[in-house]
């Protein structure tokens, strides 16, 4: 089902079967768009990572 047919139904038919599975298409498609760019943004996050706490980078002399 498109947009267009389902603009064009009647109100007697609204979130009938076909409905309800474009709308449950659309909204697994921004779920799905939404967690690739949240794992990107992850990644990002991860390459400036450091390894150790600031404070265990800081020599410390006798």
């Amino acid at each position: 089902m498109t947009e267009h047919e389902l603009l064009a139904q009647p109100e007697a038919d609204y979130m009938n079967d076909a409905q309800q599975g474009l709308f449950r298409a659309r909204l697994l498609g921004q779920r799905h768009e939404l967690q690739q760019r949240i794992s990107g943004e992850f990644d990002q996050l991860r390459e400036h990572e450091t390894s150790s706490a600031p404070a265990d980078l800081i020599r410390k002399t006798p």
